[in-house]
């Protein structure tokens, strides 16, 4: 019989932090795919840009299977089409909104099995905002709103966009939610070499992620910090999905022992192999 998390009175609650990286977030799937081998279910998930539409798909119950099979068959005509409007975006996402809709099942957060917050930044006051009730779909899709790719979401007085601005690596979020041990998994690594870079999308997320590592130092106040090794690869091409998967689920093999360890382990930083 398998044992599960909730008969190992040695692991705490365990909080999950899944951070931006365009594409890139196929690794979590393969850090996801392991967790559910182990049966370390997370008590509290947050993400940021596509770390919070997959911690959002884990959150819902969306196996990893699943997941990785709507990654492998994506690609961006499925996602995104010209906004010929033109005043706020270059893309219109309502594709990507039909999609998070109706192949992932997605909601409202208190749909959600496990709680669960996104990310986002508020353009206005330049501050983070995170949202933990409401609209799922709707807080995915301003997560994940790269400023002038796509449209960001007006909410009160607040008009929102990609959390990766001012926090790409929710750790903080999760340890608020009440998570004794915070994991989180970095597709920003530092030190990175020559990226290949082609092409409009490419050209934009590469300058974000630049300007995101200028102040991206999140790894203290995580206790675990999952670094797979994605160098070299693209931020926009599906043809790398498995690749990335593979990656992350290296990086969380290598990473169980200081799970399963604790907050004792403060501060572990376990890139891939």
């Amino acid at each position: 019989m398998p044992v599960h998390s909730h008969s190992m009175p040695e692991l705490p609650a365990f909080g999950l932090a899944l951070g931006g990286g365009a594409l890139r977030g196929a690794a979590h799937v393969g850090v996801l795919e392991v967790l559910e081998e182990q049966h370390l279910r997370p008590t509290h998930v947050a993400g940021t840009s596509i770390g919070s539409i997959v911690g959002a798909a884990h959150a819902a119950g969306v196996g990893t299977g699943k997941m990785l099979e709507l990654f492998s068959r994506l690609n961006w005509n499925a996602l995104v089409r010209p906004n010929w409007r033109l005043k706020r975006a270059l893309l219109d996402n309502s594709k990507l909104e039909g999609l998070l809709r109706d192949d992932l099942g997605l909601s409202t957060f208190e749909a959600l099995e496990i709680p669960f917050a996104a990310v986002t930044t508020d353009l206005r006051k330049g501050e983070p905002v995170v949202i933990t009730e409401g609209d799922l779909v709707e807080a995915l899709l301003a997560s994940s709103a790269i400023p002038g790719i796509f449209p960001p979401l007006e909410r009160g007085e607040a008009l929102l966009c990609d959390g990766g601005i001012l926090e790409n690596l929710p750790t903080r979020v999760v340890r608020e939610m009440g998570a004794d041990l915070v994991v989180g998994v970095d597709l920003l690594p530092k030190g990175e070499g020559p990226v290949e870079v082609d092409g409009l999308l490419e050209i934009w997320q590469r300058s974000l992620d630049l300007l995101i590592l200028s102040n991206h130092d999140q790894h203290g106040s995580a206790d675990v910090t999952i670094v797979p090794d994605i160098h070299g690869t693209s931020f926009s091409s599906f043809s790398e999905v498995t690749l990335l998967a593979t990656r992350g689920r290296e990086a969380a093999l290598a990473a169980l022992d200081a799970i399963r360890s604790g907050p004792a382990n403060a501060n572990r930083h376990v890139p891939g192999e």
